[in-house]
């Protein structure tokens, strides 16, 4: 059973992400606390806007956030996006709890296909799974 690192926090996550290859992908966020404040603002609305298309976030229980704050230290370049764990274990995980027009993404089966989903996938993703686990990278303040 895997744990997540105590050691692990959101201004970790943020130090790691300012000089990320993620960053440098999205002339829409100028520094690492613009993303910072997308993430928070995404886990307090539910819902976040990528290139005009609006998707929402489910409330997720303990044992998922765990999930996505230990992956969330892989979050760093983009090699993460092709690994197994990541195709087996978190993307099922996203698409059930990721909605887009009040469906979750895993209904969109076309959409998930297109090309225009592609444009998105990769911010909504590292969005995604940091907003799942911001519970557990805030800590206690």
């Amino acid at each position: 059973m895997k744990f997540v690192s105590t050691k692990f926090s959101l201004e970790q996550f943020n130090d790691k992400f300012k000089k990320g290859f993620i960053m440098s992908q999205f002339s829409n966020i100028n520094n690492s606390d613009d993303f910072l404040e997308k993430v928070k603002k995404a886990y307090e609305s539910n819902k976040i806007e990528i290139n005009g298309n609006s998707y929402g976030f489910n409330k997720v229980n303990f044992k998922t956030a765990t999930k996505f704050a230990s992956f969330a230290e892989k979050l760093d370049g983009v090699a993460w996006i092709g690994s197994d764990e990541f195709h087996e274990i978190i993307k099922p995980i996203l698409l059930a709890n990721i909605t887009y027009k009040d469906m979750k993404l895993e209904k969109h089966v076309s959409l998930i296909d297109s090309d225009n989903f592609m444009r998105d996938s990769l911010f909504l993703f590292s969005i995604a799974i940091v907003v799942f686990a911001y519970p557990l990278l805030c800590g206690s303040k």
